[in-house]
């Protein structure tokens, strides 16, 4: 009994230090493993294997590859293809282009990888955008079991409890059936966004 009331003080003061406190959350997060550690609520084989977990190394792999990602000319032809035509076809564009990316690589690299083009487009004001890059990428995520890291992780736990890894494109039906859903919400919704001028950095500290 006294260790679920252990395990729920670790937890109440992870959440605590991550809201309040300025501390780099790999340390709290290492913190609470050695505090648990220490309780012998986890032995040094549990932590370990936390260290070789396959679905962490698939994530550290990726984050890679989105890197290379960056420098190559696929993000420059898709910042100039979704650069032209109206708001809505545009959203729609930057939507669909983005998550087919983030469905095979990190979501964030993708989302940083587009805001420069988002930057150039010359015709919308990136505010207008930047929500439904946003959006698209982590619904892009949902389309693979690599689209994101809550993917891995789910996946880590089946295997876990000694149940077959899930396919790679497991998830994909559902999750473009979100997608849709998700981008005919931003095409009209975008127009609501404000129409900020980005000719002022100052007023645009996002970039």
């Amino acid at each position: 009994m006294w260790e679920q009331g252990v395990v729920l003080a670790l937890l109440m003061s992870i959440i605590t230090c991550l809201i309040a406190t300025q501390i780099k959350p790999s340390l709290i997060f290492a913190g609470a493993a050695f505090l648990a550690f220490i309780a012998g609520m986890i032995d040094i084989n549990a932590v370990a294997s936390n260290f070789t977990n396959s679905s962490l190394l698939t994530l550290v792999l990726l984050i890679l590859s989105s890197a290379a990602l960056e420098k190559t000319r696929l993000i420059s032809w898709v910042s100039r293809s979704i650069a032209t035509g109206r708001l809505g076809a545009v959203v729609a564009k930057l939507g669909i282009s983005t998550a087919l990316l983030s469905s095979f690589t990190n979501n964030t690299a993708v989302v940083v990888s587009l805001i420069g083009a988002i930057k150039r487009n010359q015709r919308h004001a990136p505010s207008k955008l930047l929500i439904p890059l946003s959006y698209a990428a982590i619904l892009g995520g949902t389309l693979t079991l690599i689209g994101t890291s809550t993917n891995l992780i789910i996946n880590s736990f089946v295997e876990d409890v000694g149940l077959p890894s899930l396919g790679f494109f497991e998830p994909t039906w559902i999750g473009l059936s979100v997608l849709l859903g998700g981008v005919l919400v931003l095409i009209p919704l975008s127009y609501f966004l404000p129409n900020y001028d980005d000719t002022n950095q100052d007023d645009l500290p996002y970039f």
